[in-house]
């Protein structure tokens, strides 16, 4: 494993455990229930409060923490999400496994699934347990090394392959979940779907490249052959909050004309 993970001199810890120090609940968890529990299991975990230099750069430390463990653990919490410091190491660990093509972070995500979701839906495609509270992890403890030990290229594991596409992805994804429940309202009200109800599909159909690299659908049919053109009707404009911030969106209406002749 030292060779695809880091060298000999890399690796001096199993995993480093990621977390945030407030609230006190959120601390005594990582450090007086996991941290022992995972060192039960004969794995060498580096923490900040423990092996973080006196007197350098917190920023070098977290680098360094990263380098020389073979697996980062966040435990993702409500308050974790909202850690500065816990986004930059993960967003490191992240980087590393981008570089090596092995993925170095495990989740643990803590409390209500529902109302902790991920930041990144990326994250949803890394290794990952869940648990509802602190006495849960002793039944999960065997699952939770089980991910820490394993070897995984991360094009085995992410959708489009490797971090950077897979980041790119879960942007989009974000931005469909804001579009598609109003998209599928203005469709409803433009005169051509009254007019034709059964022509219009209210799903979302994608094929993603395994490489990445997206044909250009229209552009590229000839035009003796050509079966899609973007209609003269347009969308209302659609409005969303995301971030804070306001977003405004014009959509395009494709016609796409059958085998048979038949337009859709």
């Amino acid at each position: 494993m030292a060779g695809d993970e880091g060298t000999d001199v890399d690796i001096t810890h199993d995993v480093f455990l990621i977390h945030t120090n407030e609230p006190r609940e959120d601390k005594e968890f990582a450090l007086l229930k996991l941290k022992p529990l995972l060192e039960s299991q004969n794995l060498k975990v580096l923490v900040d409060e423990e092996d973080f230099k006196a007197g350098e750069p917190v920023f070098l430390n977290m680098a360094r923490a990263v380098i020389q463990s073979r697996k980062s653990l966040i435990v993702l919490t409500k308050h974790s999400r909202e850690s500065q410091w816990c986004s930059l190491e993960l967003l490191l660990a992240l980087e590393k496994s981008h570089r090596r093509s092995y993925m170095s972070v495990v989740v643990l995500r803590k409390g209500n699934s529902s109302e902790q979701q991920l930041a990144l839906d990326m994250l949803n495609y890394v290794p990952h347990v869940d648990i509802q509270n602190d006495d849960d992890i002793k039944g999960k403890l065997d699952e939770l090394v089980s991910l820490i030990k394993e070897r995984k290229k991360t094009e085995e594991l992410l959708p489009a392959g490797n971090i950077a596409h897979a980041q790119v992805w879960s942007h989009y994804f974000g931005l469909l979940q804001y579009l598609l429940p109003v998209l599928e309202a203005l469709v409803k009200k433009t005169e051509i779907y009254k007019k034709y109800p059964t022509r219009f599909s209210k799903k979302l159909y994608e094929l993603v490249p395994e490489n990445c690299k997206c044909p250009r659908v229209i552009e590229d049919v000839p035009i003796s052959e050509q079966r899609i053109s973007v209609m003269a009707e347009k969308l209302p404009n659609l409005c969303y909050m995301r971030s804070g911030n306001k977003r405004d969106v014009q959509m395009t209406i494709y016609c796409v004309r059958d085998t048979d002749g038949t337009v859709c």
